[in-house]
């Protein structure tokens, strides 16, 4: 009985990972092969390490995970962009440097 009940807990914190995210538990598998719905459009993160947002046009970039941080890169940028990353069940939060903050759900 132990131990389903600890491979109940493993897979809920698999599923829910802790607010804010820690270097173990956000991965690239956190992210590979989702879709994130934000309040204007979605955001694809292709297990590739691409990315294609879909706001007002399709914008296609890159992503990896750095740490605690989803980082993402925008061409024509030369730069990578890595805000502080929250997740809380299904919700994602970034917080960039210029005080931005953009929150999401990842879809099913």
């Amino acid at each position: 009985m132990r131990r389903i009940a600890a491979a109940l807990l493993a897979a809920m914190i698999a599923v829910c990972p802790a607010s804010p995210a820690t270097a173990e538990s956000l991965t690239a598998q956190t992210f590979a092969d989702r879709v994130v719905d934000w309040e204007f459009g979605e955001q694809h993160f292709y297990a590739t390490g691409r990315t294609r947002d879909r706001l007002i046009t399709d914008s296609w970039g890159w992503w990896e995970v750095r740490g605690e941080r989803l980082c993402m890169l925008w061409p024509p940028a030369e730069d990578w962009d890595c805000p502080e990353t929250t997740i809380t069940g299904d919700t994602l939060r970034l917080e960039f440097s210029d005080g931005r903050v953009q929150t999401g759900r990842f879809r099913e």
